[in-house]
């Protein structure tokens, strides 16, 4: 009774992760490459603005 328990789990959540994975979205993702570095135990700009377009 265990393992029918587990094993309709398991498929739950197996499908569920493939529905979420394949669903769209319809917003546009957009990959932004920032250059940081820590000088001193600073972060170098120690101010970073991202505006969303």
């Amino acid at each position: 009774m265990k393992i029918k328990i587990f094993k309709n789990t398991s498929i739950i959540l197996l499908l569920t992760f493939l529905l979420y994975g394949c669903s769209s979205n319809s917003e546009k993702s957009s990959v932004k490459e920032l250059n940081i570095s820590f000088e001193n135990m600073k972060l170098t700009p120690n101010k970073i603005n991202i505006e969303k377009k």
